[in-house]
């Protein structure tokens, strides 16, 4: 990636200006939304602490006594000295806003947006595009949450479950899906308005409002008792998707609960622009910025048309 952030620049006030627009983050597993933006606001506020800030506004004073002459002076006003009034950029005080969630749970890809167009992370969201994970599961073991933190409420054998009964139990949770999908669009599947939507893969709910939606749904690994696949849905959350693992145990005549959960692709953004926690700093995330508003103007001329 080319470096797009001068070296010269030491001037907080000129870094700061520089954050606005579109960037993507690796959120790690088991941190929770407010801790994850919280941990970013802070380490973009100290850096610019760190850096030249603007000296205290000045103040015009008038000297002397009213028998006497007078004498106006332009003075540093000290309540606007960092020793009084704190720190120049303070955590809350940044402008941000995160498009998706991907639960406590979960890890993955979290887009946000920053500075002066931080109102834009609305419209972005207002797209509801489509995420794609990939969801980790273990046969033989349910507990209450679905997840491997819960305590165990079941055991039971998996040794009779094959690879391709497994296959199977994907390929007919995607066809129920699927015609569900056209039933939430208001189309009926049978139309050539249908036909046109599959094809051209706009098959998916206008709102949020709906439940969740899976479009795609495929193996990845099978190793008994674990296994893999990789899930393309909207409307999600992370218990939708434990609750998912559970079910295809069940299906096949068996148990199982969820061992991890990762975002690994949202609308145009995946885990390769995504940002890891090490590298959030400023210098990082002003390229991130750069390369991540290339992405969504490129995505948003194709979604127009």
């Amino acid at each position: 990636m080319m470096n797009i952030v001068p070296k010269e620049i030491s001037y907080a006030p000129a870094a700061y200006r520089m954050l606005r627009g579109c960037f993507c983050l690796y959120k790690p597993p088991k941190k929770g939304f407010k801790k994850t933006r919280l941990a970013l606001t802070q380490k973009v506020s100290d850096e610019l602490n760190a850096m030249e800030c603007r000296s205290p506004r000045e103040r015009i004073e008038i000297i002397g006594d009213l028998d006497s002459d007078l004498n106006v002076e332009i003075r540093s006003n000290l309540a606007d000295h960092p020793l009084v009034s704190g720190p120049r950029y303070d955590p809350k005080q940044i402008a941000l806003m995160f498009t998706n969630n991907p639960g406590w749970y979960a890890s993955g890809v979290m887009v946000g947006f920053i500075g002066s167009d931080a109102y834009k992370g609305a419209g972005f969201k207002r797209y509801n595009l489509p995420k794609l994970y990939e969801i980790k599961g273990e046969f033989g073991l349910a507990s209450l949450n679905y997840r491997d933190d819960g305590k165990v409420r079941m055991k039971s054998s998996y040794k009779h479950i094959q690879e391709i009964f497994y296959e199977r139990i994907l390929s007919k949770i995607e066809a129920a899906q699927r015609s569900l999908m056209f039933k939430v669009a208001n189309v009926n599947i049978q139309s050539e308005d249908a036909y046109q939507m599959a094809v051209k893969g706009h098959v998916r709910p206008a709102t949020k409002e709906t439940m969740p939606l899976i479009t795609a749904i495929k193996p990845i690994t099978f190793e008994p008792p674990n296994f893999s696949f990789q899930v393309q849905c909207q409307n999600e959350n992370e218990h939708f998707l434990a609750e998912l693992v559970n079910e295809i145990g069940i299906a096949l005549k068996s148990c199982a609960r969820c061992t991890g959960i990762r975002l690994i692709q949202y609308g145009p953004f995946t885990i390769e622009q995504a940002l890891l926690q090490k590298h959030w700093t400023l210098e990082n995330l002003i390229e991130n910025i750069h390369e991540c508003q290339r992405i969504l103007n490129e995505y948003e001329k194709q979604f127009q048309k």
